[in-house]
């Protein structure tokens, strides 16, 4: 593994300035592998920017463990790794109770270098995410709070003619 950093070491798709741990280690009969990232405390879930060292399409994934490393779930999106900088890819996966204690990111394609990639920046997910209304059922719930609104008036309005 080597900590580098965007712009100075590495010439990729993180943010300037970001500081990213690398696995690939170029040396004869070695072959990266995933990045494991142990928890002092479990939390509900994880996330990293990810980018593949060699330069073209990739397929990124996230995989949770709880302590026992009994699998939790797993999530995978495609990436595409250039020099566009402020573009890596965001993976991340979540759990519905705080029980994560392990991610394991981890890149495969069609490359020279099959696994040999970098995360930077790093999120975890400490709370609970909580839930807020859709846009379409608050568009649904405020026509229907004034037809409700009209109806309570003009009933006040019967009841003050007779």
């Amino acid at each position: 593994m080597q900590n580098l950093q965007q712009g100075t070491s590495w010439n990729g798709n993180f943010a300037n300035g970001m500081g990213i741990l690398y696995n690939g280690v170029n040396t004869i009969g070695n072959t990266p592998g995933g990045i494991l990232v142990s928890f002092t405390q479990p939390v509900f879930g994880a996330g990293a920017y990810i980018q593949a060292d060699f330069f073209g399409a990739f397929t990124s994934s996230i995989d949770l463990f709880d302590a026992r490393f009994n699998p939790l779930g797993s999530f995978s999106a495609a990436g595409s790794s250039d020099t566009n900088v402020g573009t890596a890819l965001f993976i991340g996966a979540y759990d519905s109770i705080a029980d994560v204690s392990y991610a394991l990111f981890d890149t495969t394609a069609n490359g020279f270098h099959d696994e040999d990639f970098a995360i930077g920046t790093m999120r975890l997910a400490t709370i609970p995410v909580t839930t807020t209304p859709e846009p379409s059922t608050l568009l649904l719930l405020g026509p229907s709070i004034l037809g409700l609104a009209g109806v309570v008036r003009r009933r006040m309005s019967r009841k003050g003619v007779l």
